[in-house]
């Protein structure tokens, strides 16, 4: 199936926009899991490893079917864990998307991705993309 890139901005844009919904936390954040099986609830305090919260917005506007995030802030790890999951959840904690970690071939490339309790965890950037 082939997509305008107007349509595809469009679609990205949606989803995007969901991310900065709700009022409980003041802003967005990914979580960062040990396991490939993606709380689509609302997560208890010590179920990820870590949480980065993003910036308000989370992301830009989509050029080209892809959204880039605004700066995502470091977090310290609550324990070892070898990250395999993440979710991206809005202010109320309400899951939007996730996906797969791995040091390669993975929606999230993390190089490594085995964090350790009380060290940074990080991101540089990411971003969602509409085909």
């Amino acid at each position: 199936m082939f997509k305008a890139i107007m349509a595809r901005n469009a679609a990205c844009n949606a989803v995007i926009q969901l991310v900065d919904v709700g009022t409980d936390y003041s802003s967005a954040g990914i979580y960062l899991f040990d396991s490939t099986d993606i709380p689509l609830y609302q997560p208890d305090s010590s179920s990820p490893v870590a949480r980065l919260a993003m910036s308000s917005p989370a992301f830009l506007d989509a050029t080209d079917g892809t959204a880039y995030s605004n700066p995502i802030t470091d977090n310290t790890a609550i324990r070892d864990a070898t990250v395999t999951g993440f979710g991206v959840y809005n202010r109320d904690s309400t899951f939007i998307f996730g996906g797969t970690v791995s040091t390669s071939a993975a929606d999230m490339i993390l190089n490594p991705n085995i964090i350790y309790h009380d060290q940074t965890a990080a991101l540089t950037s990411a971003y969602y993309l509409v085909p």
